[in-house]
């Protein structure tokens, strides 16, 4: 695939200060904004993903009609000077190639047809925040406090002011309220809480109010997708609020170079110590699109286990097989040449009971933690190393990432099946 270039005007060439910005009608925003777009612009990202084209978009929403406009303008004139092409799908492309138009077609009409259709949040603060986030690959963490640091300065005559930001890990995001107040309030918090795939749960706080500085209030990152955090206070008959939304890390698809090592026809021995469903050791791996395909065919009867050397000893290679099945299974890329999958709970992996009056199975908690298993899959020289790696869980349905952040460490502690071509 072509590589997609950015390029935009330095730094000091866009980003006025704040009594300029009073001149020439400038949000304040947009002028921090300028920092983002000179970082992520100026580098040549040759690996572009969904969560890079989200953070553009995010982007974009966040700026008025005419600084659209006018930042379209400055990346065609650094394309007509080998600065590359940029493209944001259904608006415009740079080098005419994409679906769009270029600034000449950029009408008022045009992009505000386009943001109806893209635009996921409505507050030009939520976007710019949001392209902060999920940007997060390709930009430096400097970059993100200059962002930071503009965005507080961006109300130098305070009287009052509140500003959200967040600290993003895999394993849990940390929001920061800044508040300000020249006159010593510390506002009540009427409402805190994290959002995460529209379902709300409120944030327990220590006393029940903002103080001056930084407010920290840290959640843990559950699953792959949105955080929305949001906070509301009040002061002197003045209410405060503000929303930022830490948006989730789309998996991506499996990719040729990660699966393509995988495929094949792989076969195990009795050393594995244990087998794959239906005791079998030998098994095929297929390309099935956003699937892997698995095709084996199952052993056709019941065999009494029987030591090695006595009648009743049945070599695997001569056990009756029955005709050729095959499961798919929604694998996704770890990290290169790494796949995996999370297991619906399992009913007799946990505690369970049965309800008479319902009569349905109920899965109950070993010790307060739920088990669930990851299974992942990786090409290791020539053979094939298949994990079963056991997580616990607080609750039956919670939902865990594929990539754990010790993923590694977890692969060492367990053993793996291991499978040779034949």
């Amino acid at each position: 695939m072509k590589a997609i270039y950015f390029a935009l005007i330095s730094l000091a060439a866009v980003v006025l200060s704040f009594s300029q910005m009073t001149a020439q009608e400038r949000d304040p925003r947009e002028i921090c904004g300028d920092i983002i777009a000179q970082a992520l612009l100026a580098r040549k990202i040759e690996k572009r993903d969904d969560n890079t084209e989200r953070g553009e978009r995010y982007f974009m929403c966040s700026l008025s009609n005419s600084a659209v406009r006018t930042l379209t303008k400055t990346m065609e004139s650094e394309a007509g000077g080998g600065g590359g092409s940029f493209e944001i799908p259904g608006l415009f492309s740079i080098d005419g190639k994409g679906e769009g138009s270029t600034s000449a077609g950029l009408t008022d009409d045009r992009i505000n047809k386009w943001k109806a259709q893209k635009c996921e949040e409505t507050s030009k603060a939520v976007n710019q925040s949001s392209a902060v986030y999920a940007l997060s690959e390709q930009l430096t963490p400097e970059q993100v406090k200059a962002w930071e640091a503009c965005i507080v300065a961006s109300t130098p005559t305070i009287v009052n002011d509140l500003k959200c930001f967040a600290d993003p890990s895999r394993t849990e995001i940390a929001f920061r309220a800044n508040w300000r107040s020249n006159v010593g309030l510390n506002p009540t918090i009427d409402s805190i809480f994290i959002s995460r795939d529209g379902k709300r749960e409120d944030i327990k706080t220590s006393n029940g109010e903002l103080r001056a500085g930084n407010n920290l209030f840290v959640v843990p990152r559950v699953g792959v997708g949105d955080h929305l955090f949001a906070l509301t206070a009040h002061s002197a008959g003045s209410t405060f609020d503000c929303t930022v939304l830490v948006p989730g890390k789309i998996e991506p698809e499996l990719s040729e170079e990660n699966f393509g090592p995988i495929v094949g026809n792989w076969c195990g021995d009795e050393s594995n110590g244990k087998l794959l469903v239906g005791n079998l050791r030998d098994f095929a791996i297929r390309d099935g699109g956003d699937r892997v395909i698995f095709k084996y065919r199952p052993i056709a009867r019941y065999y009494l286990p029987a030591r090695p050397g006595t009648p009743e000893y049945v070599p695997y290679e001569k056990k009756e097989r029955g005709p050729e099945q095959e499961a798919r299974y929604p694998f996704t890329t770890v990290r290169p040449g790494l796949i995996g999958a999370v297991e619906p709970i399992g009913l007799w992996e946990n505690n369970h009971d049965y309800d008479y009056t319902t009569k349905k199975w109920h899965i109950l908690p070993t010790n307060g933690k739920y088990i669930r298993y990851i299974q992942l899959i990786r090409k290791q020289g020539p053979e094939l190393w298949w994990f079963r790696i056991r997580m616990l869980t607080d609750s039956e349905d919670a939902r865990i990432p594929v990539d754990v952040p010790d993923i590694e460490e977890k692969m060492r502690a367990t053993d793996p099946l291991i499978f040779r071509a034949c």
